[in-house]
């Protein structure tokens, strides 16, 4: 309920309608958080901020993190649980916004794009667009070295669409992510979702480095950081993996965080990413 009250009090001063860094992340939980407790003070105020954020989203650009790809996802996870409603041409003129970047761009943002398509439309990924979207990929690869986060989008890929592993650059995905790993760069967080995900998947069978990948994620040091890198599994469990895998919520942290939080909130808190809404979705998924 602090989570809910201080959002609610201080969320018009999010001026991004995105998922990860604006009024998307805090409609996701305060939804969640309406059914939770059934109050639905909380559910009226998420409803207008989706309002807010449909009226704005032709001007948004592609990211999940602050664009259309996160925003689109954050409407069809709330349309999957029964929210809200929405006409089938809304999330179709996202679709057509994505696949034209797809095709004319090699750049993270593309890679939004395709996670989005992949998580949210698979229906729309036709053996035309296929072809496209590896070869892109195949480009954006070679074009230097990647954070593991970036690669986990590409795993995401994988699992979804098994038909993208005969094309050359998923060979080359599980030694790019170790190169990663080597790095005085990479995040927990990352390392857990990338474990994860291939704790999911049946690639070890098609190259044993896919094992090697995963001891390496697993056998991660613990860091003074852990409880704020764990939070950016929040987000990432949810989109990357629908919210299956569970892990143990620290409700006596969170519960300090948030009343130290609320006493000077900044924008940064009150982003899905790593601040509020995160611990509300994480003690959410403690108490069901």
């Amino acid at each position: 309920m602090q989570i809910a009250n201080g959002l609610s009090a201080n969320v018009q001063k999010l001026m991004s309608p995105g998922l990860l860094e604006g009024k998307m992340g805090v409609a996701v939980f305060l939804y969640h958080y309406a059914r939770y407790s059934g109050r639905t003070a909380y559910n009226q105020l998420a409803g207008n901020l989706l309002d807010e954020i449909l009226e704005s989203m032709s001007d948004s650009e592609i990211s999940f993190s602050t664009g259309l790809s996160g925003i689109g996802w954050g409407m069809k996870h709330l349309l999957d649980e029964h929210f809200c409603e929405a006409e089938d041409d809304m999330l179709e003129e996202i679709d057509n916004s994505m696949i034209h970047y797809i095709t004319n761009h090699t750049d993270e943002d593309m890679l939004d794009g395709c996670l989005y398509l992949a998580v949210c439309r698979p229906e729309s990924l036709d053996d035309a667009l296929t072809p496209v979207i590896a070869r892109q990929v195949t480009w954006f690869l070679s074009a230097g070295s990647h954070p593991l986060g970036v690669l986990n989008k590409l795993l995401v890929f994988a699992i979804r669409l098994p038909q993208l592993r005969l094309h050359p650059w998923f060979d080359k995905l599980p030694e790019a992510a170790i190169d990663a790993i080597d790095t005085p760069l990479y995040r927990r967080s990352d390392m857990m979702i990338c474990r994860d995900l291939l704790e999911t998947s049946d690639f070890s069978r098609e190259n044993s480095i896919w094992n090697i990948l995963h001891d390496r994620c697993t056998a991660m040091p613990i860091t003074d950081d852990f409880q704020t890198d764990c939070l950016e599994t929040v987000w990432q469990n949810l989109v990357f993996l629908g919210g299956k895998r569970k892990r143990e919520c620290d409700i006596e942290w969170i519960s300090k965080t948030v009343t130290d939080k609320l006493k000077d909130l900044s924008i940064q808190d009150m982003c899905f990413s790593a601040g509020l809404p995160a611990m509300g979705m994480d003690l959410l998924t403690v108490n069901g």
